[in-house]
């Protein structure tokens, strides 16, 4: 992912008045987009660490999207996104039903190859 397409997600003003904008504003309008372009880890932890650097990881909406982003892809592992999960400071109760989700699924997931090499 290019600096370019990062700039929109890290800029806190607005280019045309100078005033603060809010968090959930950009979240809103950016998060979509840069998800879509999210194809391997190397561009989730770009994302990540803007996040981090902008102080957005610490708003709970940012939060979760990034979170529920993570336990989607299937290139990231469970503990990529336990590793997100374990800095929410504020996490509510969407936050810890996608980790229980994933973690699930990821149980779930074994099974199923188990139980497919044993021929049962």
């Amino acid at each position: 992912m290019s600096s370019a397409k990062l700039s929109a997600f890290s800029a806190i003003r607005s280019s045309v008045n100078r005033k603060p904008t809010s968090r959930t504003t950009i979240n809103c309008s950016n998060f979509d987009s840069l998800f879509l372009q999210c194809r391997n880890v190397k561009v989730l932890n770009q994302i990540l660490c803007q996040m981090i650097c902008t102080g957005l990881i610490k708003d709970t909406y940012a939060a979760s999207r990034i979170l529920k982003f993570s336990t989607e892809l299937p290139f990231v592992g469970s503990g990529y996104s336990y590793k997100i999960f374990t800095n929410i400071e504020d996490s509510n109760g969407f936050i810890w039903n996608t980790m229980l989700r994933a973690f699930a699924q990821g149980l779930l997931s074994q099974f199923l190859r188990v139980r497919g090499e044993r021929g049962a």
